[in-house]
């Protein structure tokens, strides 16, 4: 239980847009120090960020990759060409981005910006995989900079009062950023369904809410970020979805952040 703001009324009422404002980076380098020094969980197993960025890309890559059904369980139009297009999506050699084939087809528009696509391409090099490309995207929107950043600012919204308080974060109680993955239906803008990866990230962030000497603990305070990434694929997928690429809804109705509150000697109370 708490209080969940959606990430566009926080936006609106933090007057914090979309892109990098409020002073937060939330580019691939800012991401790789926070991963780094970060524990993740990947579909419930836990990964050590300490690993080094590049290992955490691969191992999430390759979870992505067997999310994917196997060839002929997806029973989506011609069997022979979902079969097709399967047998090259679970390959490594035909998910690259530049090259020819399904493999090509299967990288249309990511890391493109085409008709309101939300991919800005930083960071992906040539040759790069649907993969690896789709696992740092979601890398950056889990990550402490991006989470933190939102939670800290619906916690002093709610919370904040300079002539009483300080907020200050509890980095030893912060939870792992976790990731779920899945394939599923991705609804489109205007009506449209499709069909791809999708990711569902969540990390939660505990803050001490201190009288002003700093010697009384008032209150605990949990907020916990959740948004959804997608990554539409051809195989049952319009082409002008396929074309957005990895889509962030970044203020979207799917992000959130849930703030909750446990004030200091309540249970004890209670007990009376």
């Amino acid at each position: 239980s708490g209080v969940r703001v959606p990430l566009s009324v926080l936006a609106a009422l933090v007057n914090d847009g979309e892109g990098s404002g409020g002073g937060k980076d939330v580019s691939e380098h800012q991401a790789v120090r926070d991963v780094e020094r970060d524990v993740l969980s990947i579909n419930g197993r836990k990964v050590l960020g300490s690993i080094g960025y590049g290992a955490v890309v691969r191992q999430l890559a390759d979870q992505l990759r067997s999310t994917l059904p196997m060839a002929g369980t997806l029973m989506v139009g011609p069997a022979a060409k979902v079969d097709l297009e399967f047998q090259a999506l679970a390959s490594k050699g035909g998910t690259k981005r530049k090259g020819g084939g399904v493999g090509e087809v299967a990288g249309m528009g990511v890391g493109e910006s085409k008709g309101g696509g939300e991919s800005d391409g930083e960071g992906e090099g040539e040759g790069e995989s649907l993969y690896e490309t789709f696992a740092k995207r979601i890398l950056t929107a889990v990550n402490r900079t991006e989470s933190g950043h939102r939670s800290f600012a619906l916690v002093t919204l709610l919370c904040r009062n300079d002539a009483l308080s300080v907020i200050v974060p509890d980095s030893s109680a912060a939870g792992p950023l976790c990731i779920d993955l899945c394939c599923g239906p991705i609804n489109e803008r205007g009506g449209g369904m499709g069909w791809g990866l999708c990711a569902a990230v969540s990390t939660t962030t505990v803050y001490t809410l201190w009288n002003m000497d700093m010697d009384q603990e008032l209150a605990k305070i949990s907020a916990t970020y959740v948004h959804r990434l997608s990554l539409p694929l051809p195989v049952a997928s319009s082409e002008s979805l396929v074309r957005r690429g990895v889509m962030w809804d970044q203020l979207g109705s799917a992000g959130a952040v849930i703030c909750s509150m446990h004030v200091a000697g309540e249970e004890e109370d209670e007990a009376d």
